[in-house]
């Protein structure tokens, strides 16, 4: 298990240093990120940060509302820790599911904006379960966590392309929607679904989504 949650963050790291150059805009935050505001303060100089050392994360993202989400599903409270690369923090959570004995984590790299620069979430089948109850357990929850809010996401279509392509994640599909990449991918014991800042996308859309992020009343799946 501390192998796995090792490489996603290496990786995590990786993806967050190739999308320090490209562009994003910041819209108002959900309910959740501004309730916690006031005590979620990121402790790496954030008041002298620039637009120049700080990575430009997903527009709209604030990672405020996957940690208290992520809480409210039963995860513990972890605050994000100080980063050496890119004026950034990590933020890194795992749960074990009580019914079924599956790992479920979570990792982020989040800016001195408190944007997600990257996340990747991922069940891990630690404890031997057959191949239907595993991709049962990684289905419901990386549906719950594509649901991420950002300007532009798409809750619905995002959860059933999930859905659909869970079972051939080896083939590590890809999906775009508005500033945020998606992508599956399978390995020995576990599945895990990576979301980073597009680095094509050609809309600097300002309008933050309608969408309801399903983390706050999490589903009883």
């Amino acid at each position: 298990m501390k192998k796995v949650v090792a490489l996603l963050l290496s990786f995590i790291l990786v993806l967050s240093l190739t999308s320090c150059n490209t562009s994003g805009s910041t819209s108002s935050l959900t309910l959740s990120s501004k309730e916690t505001l006031s005590s979620e303060t990121l402790s790496n100089s954030e008041s002298n940060s620039t637009e120049l050392d700080t990575p430009k994360g997903i527009s709209g993202s604030n990672y405020i509302d996957v940690k208290v989400s992520l809480q409210n599903r039963g995860f513990k409270v972890v605050h994000p820790k100080v980063s050496e690369v890119g004026n950034m923090q990590i933020y890194n959570n795992e749960w074990v599911d009580p019914d079924t004995g599956i790992n479920l984590f979570c990792g982020m790299t989040i800016n001195a904006n408190k944007e997600v620069v990257s996340a990747s979430f991922g069940a891990e089948n630690i404890s031997g379960k057959d191949k239907k109850t595993f991709e049962t357990v990684a289905n419901s929850y990386l549906k719950f966590c594509s649901t991420m809010p950002y300007n532009e996401s798409k809750p619905e279509e995002i959860k059933a392309w999930v859905e659909k392509n869970i079972s051939v994640a080896e083939s590590k599909p890809q999906k775009q929607i508005g500033d945020a990449e998606f992508q599956l991918s399978r390995s020995t014991g576990a599945i895990i679904l990576t979301i980073t800042k597009s680095q094509n996308n050609e809309s600097n859309n300002a309008n933050s989504s309608e969408e309801v992020f399903e983390y706050i009343n999490p589903p009883k799946d």
